[in-house]
């Protein structure tokens, strides 16, 4: 059996270099792997093998980090637009807080499917595709000129993409990486929601006064695209 070499030194450094490379395979094949084996032999014999001993999970929680810094901090900016949107628009505070309420009903219609395509798909897939649709609709926002559109643009499609940066999702990838810290990780994670919040409401706010509210939009975007793409990839 393949246990029978395990005291042997040739064994045992196959089993380190199995660990080792299972350690940090792309976390959208985790799900087929027994990384609780990697995890546990990679910081057995990974330590003293290479310069390198941070575990690639780390990593992962730095991408959902940030990940989730963008995304729930420019959710969260939208109240900073409400009275530039009744000016120009001509309509009430009750018309854009229902264009708000249907997005976070359309997000909470969004965890279980994209939990689903996670559990069928990988996380990876699920939020890249997630902050390039967001991305993309930022830039659409800003072409706007009228509730409708911001009820759909931002009330079903932002909402409902901004699920697959949430808490369950990231959750999920999370708690395949960590055996161990894996609250700890999963706490990390969720501040960056929190923290986004702090600097991009205030960001927001300074960027619509230094410029307009579709500039500021359009550097949302670009922001989620240029930076928040390339770093879940």
């Amino acid at each position: 059996m393949i246990t029978a070499g395990w005291h042997h030194p040739c064994g045992s450094f196959l089993w380190g270099l199995y660990a080792y490379a299972l350690a940090r395979i792309d976390f959208h094949d985790a799900q087929f792997v027994d990384t609780s084996l990697a995890m546990r032999l990679g910081s057995i014999f990974g330590r003293g093998s290479s310069r390198d001993s941070t575990f690639y999970g780390w990593y992962v929680v730095g991408a959902m980090f940030f990940g989730m810094f963008i995304v729930l901090g420019t959710r969260q900016g939208f109240g900073v637009f409400v009275e530039t949107w009744e000016r120009e628009w001509g309509v009430t505070t009750g018309a854009i807080s229902a264009a708000a309420a249907v997005g976070w009903i359309a997000n909470g219609f969004a965890q279980p499917v994209l939990g689903k395509l996670v559990d069928s798909f990988g996380g990876r897939i699920v939020v890249i595709v997630s902050l390039v649709v967001m991305g993309l609709s930022y830039l659409v926002l800003a072409a706007i000129n009228d509730v409708i559109m911001l009820t759909v643009v931002f009330g079903f499609v932002i909402s409902f993409f901004a699920g697959g940066v949430a808490p369950g999702t990231t959750g999920a990838i999370i708690t395949r990486w960590f055996q161990r810290k894996r609250g700890m990780a999963m706490s990390v994670v969720a501040a960056g929601g929190s923290l986004g919040g702090l600097v991009m409401i205030p960001f927001l706010s300074e960027l619509m006064i230094a410029t307009n509210w579709r500039v500021a939009w359009i550097i949302s975007g670009a922001i989620v695209l240029c930076l928040g793409v390339p770093v879940a990839m």
